[in-house]
């Protein structure tokens, strides 16, 4: 999630978080487990994430969904590999960024 930037030198730097300040001013950060996984994983502190999407390091985008508190997120049908989880509240803006990592099957 993109906070804030700043001039040096004449260059921008941009900085970058994987936290999110929720409405009353609270930092939450939110984690996928387990990570790697085989078939799903669930969000910490989801309790704002009312939706996800899932894309491929290339920004394929390879499932979008509705999110509820507590809920697994199936990823049966992904192959294995890395991909990046972006979490959106119910106004559709970001609340994180995490990487997560799909293994092989049990067989």
């Amino acid at each position: 999630m993109y906070l804030w930037e700043q001039r040096k030198n004449g260059r921008t730097i941009l900085y970058f978080s994987n936290n999110f300040i929720n409405e009353l001013g609270e930092i939450v950060n939110h984690s996928l487990y387990p990570n790697p996984a085989v078939d799903g994983f669930q969000i910490s502190n989801d309790e704002l994430v009312e939706s996800i999407t899932i894309i491929t390091a290339t920004g394929e985008r390879l499932l979008s969904q509705a999110h509820r508190s507590g809920h697994r997120i199936d990823t049966s049908e992904l192959p294995a590999g890395s991909y990046l989880v972006t979490m959106f509240d119910k106004n559709s803006k970001s609340t994180g960024v995490e990487r997560f990592v799909k293994s092989g099957s049990h067989k």
